[in-house]
């Protein structure tokens, strides 16, 4: 991973070769984002608000701390979070799973059991993300969900994207990439209509806790990105 990470962030032969690849899927993960916009594809919307926290860049982002940290303040506001996670390595037969902190990681995977360990809220891992979000709705009651890792799992509506990056500021058409410590950024964002924010590295609770101190301020956008109040 690190000698990929190498020639994802700097120019390199191996890069140039693989440009092509990464060029087709851009325009495959466009048109089928496209579709889902024109409904052309069902998304399925659930009970609650879903929080969806992703990353779009290649090695550590600090995303798994900063959904601990958002379920931790969601809970502390009053709110009942539960988390959905797609399991990644986890080799269950029969999805989807609730996860508990002496599950077994052979079974879920092992990101799900530290999230059921460290963030103290319920946690379902599925494939199908939908299905595990109803789920903790009907069953857990949870009235806010947060989508661990589901940016591009279209078929779930969201009413916020987090995308945790590592890379530096750059303004994108309806995003806003923000560096460490620039969270007077985040306002401006929101102040443009933006209908996201990307995090840049998080690296401990603290730091989440600083960034979202700053963005739960920003200003409404143009689809109304504080439907949580906070």
């Amino acid at each position: 991973m690190h000698w990929l990470t190498r020639h994802w962030y700097r120019p390199s032969v191996v890069g140039l070769l693989l440009a092509p690849l990464g060029w087709i899927y851009c325009l495959l993960m466009a048109l089928r984002r496209l579709m889902y916009r024109m409904r052309l594809l069902p998304r399925v919307h659930a009970p609650a608000p879903v929080i969806v926290v992703g990353n779009i860049t290649v090695g550590g982002t600090g995303k798994t701390p900063l959904v601990i940290w958002l379920a931790d303040f969601l809970r502390r506001e009053g709110f009942r979070p539960g988390i959905v996670t797609r399991g990644y390595g986890g080799r269950a037969r029969a999805w989807p799973r609730v996860v508990r902190p002496e599950s077994d990681p052979e079974q879920v995977g092992d990101e799900p059991v530290l999230l059921a360990r460290a963030a103290g809220c319920p946690v379902i891992a599925d494939p199908k993300r939908a299905r595990a979000a109803r789920r903790l709705a009907r069953e857990f009651n949870c009235d806010v969900v947060v989508s661990d890792d589901g940016l591009q799992h279209y078929r779930l509506a969201r009413d916020i994207e987090i995308a945790a990056t590592a890379g530096m500021a750059h303004d994108l058409d309806c995003f806003v990439r923000v560096p460490p410590t620039d969270y007077a950024t985040v306002t401006r964002c929101f102040e443009s209509g933006a209908t996201g924010v990307m995090a840049a590295q998080i690296t401990s609770a603290d730091h989440a806790e600083e960034f979202v101190s700053w963005a739960k301020f920003a200003p409404r956008g143009r689809r109304g990105l504080n439907p949580l109040g906070f």
